[in-house]
């Protein structure tokens, strides 16, 4: 009666993206994704939950980490540490689980499983929905309760911070550039993100939508594929705009790969948040050591990206008040070549690190 859909990326890397959608919408099960298949399943629709696990959304923790999911079935989620806030087992309590993995060793690995699925993740999916369509055709109907429940929030209430994401305040928040950026994404765009504490802001408060595809590597999460991979993707798809959010820290580390992009004419826009520090560290140490942060961490003098950047060839935008982002990403795109955007931000405002400090802090204290 209370189905929810748990999708990881395996799901994505299949193309099961559409079958995930066909069988949420038949049996009116509600959906969360994992950090890494943020998107596959279009976030502003309705039975969108938003991302479990590492910088999620509250409402896809309270649904499947609560009492009312009876039925979960994950598909191509490998249930690692960062999608299951280390390993909860209110995620399996008093819920049959269906687990779907390409992978037989995956199976079972972290949680008891009720019903084992083991194949490519469109091929199965296909098959399910031709047989949920046989169902109905013959006069069943879908058990699910979940229609009669109000709706999930939408728009700047699902996030944990809403009043960042219309605040005019100067320094930016990182939330109000974000919402901004939402705006005058095109409906196409692949979006990247490196790793760090943008990567934290970019999975909570990033609405990803229909044709539009997130990518982000967090499988050894080493900083440097957000600032790189993007080039090959805007060579492999020269028709679709290619966006890149990456940190200041991406950028000093790997940054010179911008050079090749200018080069080769390679249209990426990389938008650069600059909060002069590597946030993710300076307060993920303030957190676990009980308010006291690494000051190493931080820049003992300004740094300039934009500058940096048309140093090496790239036309720079630097992005520092409410309502900029808008028409400066509209400006980049229109070029159709590399492009650089600096964005100046309150580095004040934590990213969402929350459960994974309460983690860390925990192996600590044991």
């Amino acid at each position: 009666k209370k189905p929810a859909l748990l999708v990881g990326s395996g799901a994505v890397t299949s193309g099961a993206e559409e079958h995930v959608r066909t069988i949420a919408e038949l049996l009116h099960a509600r959906v969360a994704t994992s950090p890494r298949a943020k998107g596959a399943l279009p976030e502003d629709h309705p039975l969108s939950l938003g991302v479990l696990g590492f910088a999620g959304h509250a409402h896809a923790k309270k649904a499947l980490l609560g009492n009312d999911v009876d039925v979960l079935f994950t598909i191509g989620a490998s249930l690692n540490e960062t999608t299951t806030f280390n390993w909860n087992p209110q995620l399996r309590a008093g819920k049959s689980l269906i687990q779907l993995d390409i992978d037989a060793d995956r199976i079972g690995r972290s949680y008891p499983v009720d019903v084992a699925l083991v194949g490519d993740a469109q091929t199965i999916l296909v098959e399910l929905v031709y047989h949920i369509h046989r169902m109905i055709r013959e006069g069943a109907s879908p058990a699910s309760t979940w229609p009669s429940e109000p709706p999930l929030p939408r728009g700047h209430e699902r996030y944990d911070q809403p009043a960042l994401r219309t605040s005019d305040a100067i320094p930016l928040t990182p939330q109000r550039w974000r919402a901004d950026l939402e705006a005058a994404l095109p409906s196409d765009a692949l979006v990247f993100s490196d790793i760090g504490g943008h990567m934290l802001f970019n999975i909570h408060e990033l609405c990803i939508r229909a044709n539009q595809k997130f990518v982000i590597n967090l499988g050894f999460g080493s900083m440097g594929h957000g600032t790189c991979a993007p080039i090959g993707a805007a060579l492999a798809s020269p028709n679709r705009p290619v966006v890149s959010i990456i940190g200041d820290g991406c950028f000093t580390m790997n940054g010179m790969e911008l050079i090749t992009a200018a080069e080769y004419g390679v249209p990426v826009v990389w938008i650069v948040e600059n909060n002069q520090m590597h946030g993710i560290t300076w307060h993920g140490s303030k957190l676990v050591s009980g308010g006291k942060p690494m000051e190493s961490i931080r820049y003992k003098r300004p740094l300039e990206i934009a500058a940096i950047a048309r140093a090496m060839g790239l036309p720079a935008w630097v992005v520092d008040r409410p309502g900029q982002m808008q028409d400066v990403l509209k400006e980049a795109l229109r070029m159709g070549a590399p492009a650089v955007i600096e964005v100046r931000v309150d580095g004040s405002i934590s990213p969402p690190l929350g459960d994974r400090a309460k983690t860390v802090a925990g192996f600590k204290g044991n």
